[in-house]
């Protein structure tokens, strides 16, 4: 009988022992993958900041030709936005066009709203910002040569953002990339809307004021 507990504890004391060789192992096992992990994902880090732009303060330093491009944007937009500010009171007050008036007023502010956003996103990443230079508006007062001209600054402003779209330095500035297509979206609507009434305005325009046939269309821009 006592030989028998012997042998019993002896078998004991070995499970225990071997269990604890393999917690050891698996311990050692768990080590060294956590560390091959740790060199891994340190190189990666690495590679990954070696390859995106350069960064100063904790911000993406914009490549040059991306902030002249956006500069020249923002100059582009500022002259529609002009031209609609000046027509506006050039629809209100000669030609007695209210409707197209408040038209001006309405994308004048969308426009400014483009130029805003350029200007923020300029400011996020420190960038010296010049002051805006007014265009040389010409001096018309027929309806359809001021919907020609407002349509001239917005294939302007157009060429401008889809130019600094496909810009190279663009490939290794993603979110630049972003914020660029998404101001070429806006724009392409505004465009579209400043066409649009253009387009709708010949086919009633009769050149005689004081309505010069656009009565209908400017009740419904009201």
């Amino acid at each position: 009988m006592l030989s028998f507990s012997y042998r019993a504890l002896w078998f004991v004391l070995a499970f225990l022992l071997v269990g604890s060789m393999a917690l050891k192992s698996q311990s050692m096992k768990n080590t060294e993958s956590l560390s091959a992990f740790n060199t891994e994902y340190s190189y990666l880090m690495s590679a990954e900041i070696l390859s995106s732009p350069s960064q100063q303060g904790g911000s993406i330093v914009l490549d040059q030709s991306i902030v002249d491009a956006l500069l020249t944007c923002r100059q582009k937009l500022y002259d529609a936005e002009f031209s609609y500010n000046s027509y506006n009171l050039i629809f209100k007050n000669i030609l007695g066009l209210a409707g197209y008036a408040n038209w001006c007023d309405r994308m004048k502010q969308t426009k400014d709203s483009l130029i805003t956003k350029i200007q923020n996103y300029l400011d996020q990443h420190n960038i010296q910002i010049p002051q805006l230079q007014a265009p040389e508006i010409p001096g018309i007062n027929d309806p359809i040569e001021l919907l020609k001209n407002i349509y001239k600054y917005e294939i302007l402003s157009s060429i401008s953002l889809e130019t600094a779209s496909k810009l190279p330095a663009l490939e290794n500035d993603n979110p630049s990339l972003l914020f660029i297509r998404n101001l070429v979206d806006e724009q392409t609507e505004e465009e579209a809307t400043a066409s649009e009434l253009l387009e709708r305005s010949k086919v009633f325009y009769t050149g005689q004021p004081p309505k010069y046939g656009l009565d209908g269309i400017d009740e419904s821009l009201k």
